[in-house]
């Protein structure tokens, strides 16, 4: 009803326009023969009548370009068929940018910037680099091999049936966003996405102060995602919310409707990311894929360490890894252990105590480079 509305709103906008275009004109002339004629007074009614009909014109106008905006557009602000080729310049112009401030409404150009990267440029060195994980390794090179077997032997087509969409469940810091970039990597070099690009983000940046624009945030974010891969962190919390309900559907619809063109990694705490596959029927019959990310040893996490301190120009010495055991000991029993983040945070904070060691002469200056025990908070 809505569509035939827009229809009839817009070709009774086009009559209208026509008619008052074709008064202003016809005023507007008979105005200027008047004012040769010596008829001021007449005239003047005549070009008021013209004005009238071009301010009714340019209304008519503005009715036109929304009508035409809501026939010619999704609701997801893209084209749709051939026709808005055939707008005037003016037209297309007017609904380009009507269309530009309600997406910036709901997510700004910059929002989107900060959310969209670049998958893996070397996905094959950057999987083998990763430490520990030995089982998403594993699950990641059989992905891999599936997808040169598909293209090798012509079953590109068959692959896609059940598409790549994939579940990675695990605690903080086990390495899901960074196995989600090299996943972005293999999907694009094994050409079953288009860009080599992933978007990034957590069920928080998803919601937004009312239902109806969540669902819109939601809608904006998988159009922009067509082509790569979607990687939603906490994916769990969008079951939190009025209308979860409604914001399960339209992704499991979107993941079935665009398997051959785009790629869904769900991220998450395992019983929570259960408990949100659960929720939908249709949700883990779509998902080719679930890997379990399980927590670090204290071996692993001191390679973690030790290449996070690398990374930034320093070598650790052993009194330093006896303190590190003890701390990173101590946070694996806390609640808010982070794995490779609160190795990070370890770091961090050794670094901090270390420019303070140096500069008050604590630590003498040809260890600068050094990570060192007095460095290190057990």
């Amino acid at each position: 009803m809505r569509k035939l509305n827009d229809h009839a709103k817009y070709y009774l906008s086009i009559f209208l326009s026509i008619l008052s275009l074709l008064g202003s004109l016809g005023l507007g002339v008979g105005a200027v023969l008047l004012i040769l004629n010596n008829s001021i007074t007449i005239a003047l009614i005549c070009g008021a009548g013209a004005l009238v009909c071009f301010i009714v014109y340019k209304f008519m106008f503005n009715i036109r370009t929304e009508a035409r905006s809501n026939v010619e557009f999704d609701a997801y602000g893209h084209r749709k068929g051939s026709a808005y080729k055939n707008l005037s310049a003016k037209e297309k112009k007017a609904i380009d940018m009507q269309r530009l401030a309600d997406n910036e409404r709901i997510i700004s150009a910059g929002e989107l910037k900060k959310i969209t990267f670049k998958g893996s440029a070397k996905p094959e060195e950057e999987l083998n680099k990763l430490i520990g994980l030995d089982n998403v390794k594993t699950e990641v090179l059989k992905m891999k091999a599936k997808m040169e077997y598909d293209i090798k032997y012509k079953r590109k087509n068959i692959g896609f049936q059940a598409g790549y969409h994939m579940c990675f469940s695990g605690s903080p810091g086990t390495g899901k966003t960074t196995v989600a970039r090299i996943m972005a990597g293999f999907l694009f070099k094994y050409k079953c996405i288009k860009e080599n690009k992933y978007i990034e983000v957590d069920a928080a940046f998803i919601k937004a102060p009312t239902p109806d624009l969540t669902l819109k945030r939601l809608q904006m974010i998988l159009e922009k995602s067509k082509g790569g891969v979607l990687f939603i962190d906490e994916a769990y919390a969008l079951l939190n919310g009025g209308n979860a309900a409604e914001i399960i559907a339209e992704i499991v619809k979107f993941m079935e409707d665009n398997k051959k063109d785009f790629a869904l990694i769900l991220a998450g705490y395992q019983k929570d990311m259960q408990r949100l596959i659960d929720s939908n029927p249709g949700l883990h019959s779509r998902i080719s894929k679930y890997i379990n990310f399980r927590d670090y040893n204290i071996a692993e996490l001191k390679e973690i360490f030790t290449m996070v301190a690398n990374a930034a120009g320093y070598c650790v010495d052993e009194s330093a890894y006896e303190k590190f055991e003890m701390s990173i000991s101590k946070e694996q029993r806390s609640k808010n252990f982070g794995n490779a983040r609160s190795v990070k945070n370890i770091f961090q904070k050794a670094l901090d105590k270390h420019a303070y060691n140096v500069m008050t002469g604590v630590i003498a200056e040809d260890k600068v480079y050094m990570i060192t025990g007095a460095d290190m908070t057990a």
